[in-house]
């Protein structure tokens, strides 16, 4: 049996808080232990282009969302500001690999 879980948050700052306290995977220490030189000996099957294509479009998609979201009440809210730069960082940090 699935069981769901529903998440209440009174404010903006508890869904910061949760958020900031989430584990992360992508760290620059994760991303520096790559061994990036031993990638091209290991080919893409053509099967994972699409998927590829789609997450490059979905980081597009996500920054251009960011800008017009910066225009709205909300987007200048500070603690949805500060949960948006977060994710900008590991974007950034993505987009590296």
């Amino acid at each position: 049996m699935l069981t769901l879980f529903t998440m209440n948050f009174e404010t903006n700052k508890d869904v910061l808080n949760w958020y900031e306290r989430q584990p992360r995977v992508l760290t620059p220490e994760f991303i520096s232990n790559i061994p990036w030189h031993k990638i091209k000996d290991y080919p893409v099957d053509e099967k994972f282009i699409p998927v590829i294509l789609y997450m490059r479009d979905v980081e597009t998609l996500t920054d251009m969302y960011h800008r017009e979201l910066l225009r709205t009440p909300t987007g200048k809210d500070p603690d949805i500001g500060n949960l948006w730069n977060g994710g900008a960082l590991r974007r950034s940090l993505m987009a590296k690999c």
